[in-house]
């Protein structure tokens, strides 16, 4: 009964951190007490030398699907070495059939304008475009889906990284799974001297706890057509136009075509104002999560309401007329004082109408 008790406690204790701070910070807390596994994770699953990028070289030969991918990245006077950072590890992408369309939303920073068409200059599969009035990031990253051509729209933020092998693996899993029209991967964060920390192991997909949090992103990759589709990005949704995005795309498709890449393919830069090193940096995201969210469930029909709870979303579905009816199901043994206590708090505790109490002695 001790071992009981003290699993009761753990649970307890793992339960009340979820519920302050998240599943993101459960994982922080974990990071923290096994912060040496994750360097260690890297080393044993991640391909780093020439001998490992050539095998996969190799298996890409194979791809009977090679199709052209299109990076959007909209710019906002970004610091000059993140952004290069991010430029470049496209450039050292494994998978070459890809272009990088940029769009610099008006950047009042001269040096913006410089390395951009630098980098144009450099590599002919580098689109840009230069906005002439700041529209914010969504009408920015719609001026940057203008510029492509490609089957698939991949998303990286101006300060962001991807490893060399991401866009392999996103063509990997279009090969393997020719329906789908969504795609995830793993991700996690580096702060600003490159040291990566805070990996967040996604599951495969999982509406509710999409509903919780924008599981989505990063990497998220789309089908061409079905951003079309659905119009790009919208206005009056900046700082969660992914999450609207993604929302308004699983309206469109079956669940059965949205895959997981179980795979660490996205790097947040941590720093002052980015939201990876904290959501409050930009309250507004949450906020715009929220209200897609909510239009989420009126266009489709749905009797529920999200709610900001700080870490992220608690969605409340409304009840039918007739709620239907709940069996509780109590397992015991020689346990009358356990049984006595659970049987009084579900009674005096519970306000759904509709249950029954099941024991099993």
């Amino acid at each position: 009964m001790k071992r009981i008790g003290s699993l009761q406690n753990l649970i307890r204790k793992l339960v009340f951190i979820v519920d302050t701070e998240g599943i993101r910070g459960l994982t922080r807390r974990l990071n923290r007490i096994y912060r040496n596994d994750y360097a260690k994770w890297i080393k044993k699953y991640e391909p780093s030398t020439k001998e490992e990028l050539e095998k996969l070289n190799q298996l890409q030969t194979g791809f009977c699907q090679k199709p052209l991918i299109s990076v959007l990245m909209p710019v906002y006077n970004t610091e000059a070495k993140w952004l290069v950072k991010a430029i470049d590890s496209v450039l050292n992408q494994t998978y070459k059939n890809w272009e990088l369309c940029i769009a610099d939303d008006a950047s009042t920073n001269p040096e913006i304008k410089k390395i951009l068409n630098h980098y144009k200059d450099k590599d002919s599969r580098i689109k840009v475009i230069f906005r002439k009035t700041n529209g914010h990031i969504s009408l920015c990253s719609n001026s940057a889906l203008e510029l492509a051509t490609g089957k698939w729209i991949a998303l990286l933020d101006h300060d962001d990284t991807i490893p060399v092998t991401a866009l392999f693996w996103v063509t990997d899993a279009i090969n393997k799974c020719p329906e789908v029209k969504l795609i995830y991967s793993d991700e996690d964060k580096t702060d600003q001297h490159g040291n990566r920390s805070d990996p967040y192991f996604k599951s495969d997909w999982n509406q509710d706890l999409f509903y919780a949090h924008n599981m989505f992103s990063h990497l998220g990759v789309y089908n061409a057509e079905l951003v079309k589709q659905v119009g790009g990005f919208r206005e009056g949704f900046e700082g969660a136009q992914d999450y609207d995005l993604v929302l308004r795309c699983c309206e469109c498709i079956s669940t059965d075509q949205i895959h997981h890449i179980p795979r660490v393919l996205y790097h947040w830069r941590m720093h002052r104002g980015s939201t990876a090193h904290s959501a409050k940096s930009k309250p507004y995201a949450m906020l715009a999560g929220e209200l897609a969210l909510n239009d989420h469930f009126r266009r489709s029909g749905i009797a529920a309401e999200a709610r900001l709870i700080g870490h992220g979303y608690r969605i409340t579905y409304v009840l039918p007329q007739v709620p239907p009816m709940v069996s509780i199901i109590i397992p015991t043994r020689n346990g009358l004082d356990f049984l006595q206590n659970c049987i009084e708090s579900i009674r005096m505790l519970t306000t759904y109408p509709n249950y029954e109490i099941i024991i099993i002695d």
